[in-house]
């Protein structure tokens, strides 16, 4: 129904509100409201299915704010769906929403969700799992009994995981041994059995294997079962079944928190296996996935740093663009060599990561970009600290204006100005495109003052127009050309005064 589609869309906002822009209380207030008022109608059950939000049995598309972002939220949290029911009070709602807001931990599940809508007195609200749709799964049994060898005691702390039927018996039997020589015999046992269903292409019983491991081993406590553990995962999670368990993500989103357990302990070439995945992503939406994947991974700078030695110019590009992506403010210094890489892609890309990484350091690398490389790169740069900056990058690129330097630059700093268009821009801008004297008592290049008014059609203010309307009387013809044509395209009137 129409009613449940506009609730999706309205407490993804809210929930996207609290999270990025959290001083934006009128914003979440309205949201909040419309949210009460969508449900005064009827419930509504939001639901993650193939990475996709759903609102009852409407699928909703990515490009809504917040949307994408609170799908990848709900499976980080465990849960893959909440039922919110008519006349559930604002105060829950508000509850709820700022729950999927904050960060999962690394082995969220339902039961935390439902603990933590309890603690908040939420309780109308209700988290669950939908059933997964491939593969046959059951609840691990823990029978009385099976605490009687050197891990079963610890087993009993675990909760019931899904757990492949092939394997149960198997996964008894490590729970009872009672020297570590028979732990290592079961799971030597358990290895073959995974690899010939692997082999098979039965990828989620070799998933339920290494899961059971890791869990095993979690809970022991028994530092002298630990090399048995070590070489067992080492033997069951090859670049292989690495590269299944990224690829199953998209396609089983309800197992979300298991595959990202094994990435997170397959170390440097868990991490690798994202990013190869994130090459070949069909989709935007598997993209956004992998990203948030790989942004959860310990290992996951050190990989993309080495790859910035890389010979091939893409592999680079990538590896930079994703360091970007990643937000991790100790990668600036390698970010930053990028700039001087001799692929003008990847210089671009690295103006582009330093915009985003957002320091300090990486603004001054940004500002030595913009006065220093090749003109596409210089424009890269200059829009690039404007982007992130905005009217607090003006200063910075008026004084680099004020400085000189080669005519490419000046073009680059300008058209920068023009797109932020605060009135110190404006200014600047006025100044330069002006025939009297230039700016900062400097004459100024034609192609520069050119470049200055397609900045002030830019800015499209009204001080930017009225200079304009001057310059259609400019001296200079093309100066005049493009002063007319920057009216017309501002007025729509075609105005010259």
């Amino acid at each position: 129904m129409q009613h449940a589609a506009s609730f999706a869309r309205q407490f993804a906002r809210l929930v996207w509100l609290i999270k990025h822009e959290p001083s934006a209380i009128d914003a979440q207030k309205q949201a909040l409201r419309e949210l009460v008022a969508e449900l005064a109608e009827a419930s509504v059950t939001l639901s993650v299915q193939s990475l996709r939000l759903n609102a009852d049995d409407t699928q909703l598309p990515d490009e809504g704010m917040g949307i994408h972002e609170l799908a990848v939220r709900m499976l980080a949290h465990g849960s893959t769906r909440l039922y919110i029911p008519e006349g559930t009070p604002p105060g829950e709602l508000l509850g709820l929403a700022r729950l999927m807001s904050e960060d999962a931990g690394p082995r969220s599940t339902v039961e935390t969700v439902r603990k933590r809508l309890s603690e908040a007195k939420v309780h109308r609200i209700t988290a669950d799992v939908i059933a997964p749709t491939t593969g046959e799964f059951t609840a691990f049994p823990i029978r009385e009994g099976d605490d009687t060898g050197i891990i079963g005691a610890a087993s009993r702390a675990l909760p019931p995981a899904p757990t492949s039927r092939v394997l149960v018996g198997l996964l008894e039997k490590a729970r009872k041994v009672t020297t570590s020589r028979d732990l290592s015999r079961v799971f030597d046992e358990i290895i073959a059995s995974a690899r010939a269903a692997f082999h098979r292409g039965d990828p989620d019983t070799m998933v339920d294997a290494a899961h059971a491991i890791l869990s095993m081993e979690k809970y022991s406590g028994q530092a002298e079962l630990q090399p048995h553990f070590d070489h067992t995962l080492r033997r069951l999670l090859t670049p292989a079944v690495l590269k299944a368990v990224v690829q199953l993500i998209p396609r089983q989103p309800e197992r979300y928190n298991v595959y990202l357990d094994l990435l997170e302990r397959a170390g440097e070439m868990g991490a690798e296996a994202v990013v190869a995945q994130l090459g070949g992503a069909t989709s935007i939406a598997e993209r956004r996935v992998f990203y948030d994947v790989l942004g959860k991974l310990d290992y996951a700078v050190t990989v993309l740093v080495r790859k910035l030695a890389d010979d091939r110019w893409y592999i680079v590009r990538n590896a930079v663009e994703l360091l970007g992506a990643l937000g991790d403010a100790t990668v600036e210094p390698h970010v930053a060599e990028a700039l001087s890489h001799p692929d003008e892609r990847v210089r671009r890309a690295a103006a582009l990561s330093l915009a985003k990484l957002g320091t300090p350091s990486a603004q001054r690398d940004l500002y030595h970009a913009m006065r220093k490389v090749s003109d596409p790169v210089r424009h890269v740069a200059a829009t690039a600290m404007v982007t992130r900056e905005g009217d607090r990058a003006v200063s910075t690129l008026v004084e680099a204006l004020k400085r000189g330097g080669d005519e490419e630059s000046q073009k680059a700093i300008v058209m920068a100005l023009g797109r932020v268009a605060t009135p110190e821009a404006v200014d600047a801008l006025m100044r330069a495109a002006s025939d009297g004297g230039g700016l900062f008592g400097r004459k100024w290049s034609v192609p520069v003052r050119v470049a200055a008014v397609q900045a002030l059609g830019e800015a499209g203010t009204e001080e930017a127009l009225a200079a304009l309307r001057e310059l259609t009387h400019d001296r200079e013809k093309r100066v005049r050309g493009a002063a007319i044509w920057a009216v017309k395209a501002g007025s729509g009137k075609g105005d010259l005064g």
